[in-house]
């Protein structure tokens, strides 16, 4: 064994540490989706007072989600490096989970704290024009959309190519390895192909199936596991 391998293997983080970090950030992301401000309201101004009502709770969990986000991306670096970094697997898996995560914090701002701050500031002062906010809802909508599915997609990238790295190991391991196969296709193929937009209630579906992978994968490797 090389020198570069015996170092690779052995200065790893905390497992313990790099587990919870996932296990608990997978958890609390369901915790937060399920507080997620939907709207309901079929008119633009009914919308806009929606928005301005829900901008709170929609900057605390929006905030929240970006936390969670860097938490997560601290414990799946932690878990990218039991695997090995100097192989390319979990080394792809990461570098695909990073560029996933930066699209997701800039599909989260403006639906976050963007779109409140508009709806808050139409409403205190109504003088503008609405059709001129509608316009600009829709376009970052679409930007909030786009960068929404290319973080899903990417991250499903790196649930794959993590898989396949574990379905090296043995045991338990092995199993999360080839559950995280279907784990990783399913939310890819169905935005790919349509059957999937990423309204709250999808998005919460996406959180909630990828966080079962990613509990398990924490469990193990708080039990050294991994």
């Amino acid at each position: 064994m090389s020198k570069i391998t015996q170092d690779s293997s052995t200065m790893t983080p905390n497992p313990m540490i790099s587990g919870a970090s996932i296990a608990l950030g997978a958890i609390i992301s369901i915790v937060l989706m399920s507080y997620h401000p939907s709207i309901s309201a079929g008119t633009t101004s009914g919308a806009l007072e929606e928005l301005a009502n829900e901008a709170f709770v929609s900057k605390i969990v929006h905030g929240g989600m970006i936390a969670i986000l860097g938490v997560q991306t601290f414990g799946f670096a932690g878990f990218s490096a039991r695997l090995g970094l100097y192989k390319s697997l979990p080394l792809a898996g990461f570098v695909a989970y990073v560029m996933g995560t930066m699209a997701m914090v800039g599909a989260v701002i403006p639906s976050g704290f963007l779109f409140p701050d508009l709806a808050i500031g139409y409403l205190d002062n109504p003088i503008g024009d609405l059709e001129s906010l509608r316009t600009a809802f829709f376009m970052y909508s679409s930007i909030n959309q786009t960068l929404a599915q290319f973080g899903v997609i990417a991250s499903s990238v790196a649930i794959f190519f993590w898989s396949l790295s574990l379905l090296q190991k043995s045991g338990v391991t092995r199993v999360i390895g080839i559950l995280g196969v279907p784990v990783a296709a399913a939310p890819a193929i169905a935005i790919l192909f349509g059957f999937l937009v990423l309204t709250v209630h999808g998005m919460a579906l996406v959180v909630m199936v990828q966080a079962s992978w990613s509990v398990a994968v924490g469990v193990q490797l708080w039990r050294r596991k991994i």
